[in-house]
């Protein structure tokens, strides 16, 4: 891919009878979708909770561009050691994720809503 793209900008303006520009800005071409998160698993849902049983377990998983700089909250609080594509559940808690996609890994993005997990 080239990261090359897009331009750069500045303002030209007239002050008090002096030229004058501003710093160039670079602005990109990259877009990217929403952060998204995928289920799968061994789960039910009620309303808007996961319901994990037994050895059940659901797997988060993030969904392309955002592979980079993945840090998974569980309860607002980072899940130490869990920084890969997909998380694992096996209990009961409020689970999010914050990343960025790999062509722009300063752009960091959160989930919107919090996965909610009831194990019962």
């Amino acid at each position: 891919m080239d990261l090359a793209r897009g331009n750069y900008y500045s303002v030209h303006f007239k002050l008090d009878e002096q030229q004058v520009w501003t710093a160039e800005v670079q602005v990109d071409e990259l877009v990217f979708a929403n952060l998204v998160v995928e289920t799968s698993g061994d789960f039910t849902t009620e309303g808007s909770s996961i319901i994990i049983k037994d050895s059940g377990y659901v797997d988060l998983s993030l969904l392309l561009p955002y592979t980079t700089n993945i840090t998974w909250y569980k309860d607002e609080k980072p899940i130490k050691g869990q920084n890969d594509i997909t998380l694992r559940v096996t209990e009961s808690g409020s689970f999010t994720v914050r990343a960025a996609p790999e062509e722009c890994s300063n752009y960091l993005q959160y989930l919107g809503t919090a996965v909610v997990v009831r194990k019962l």
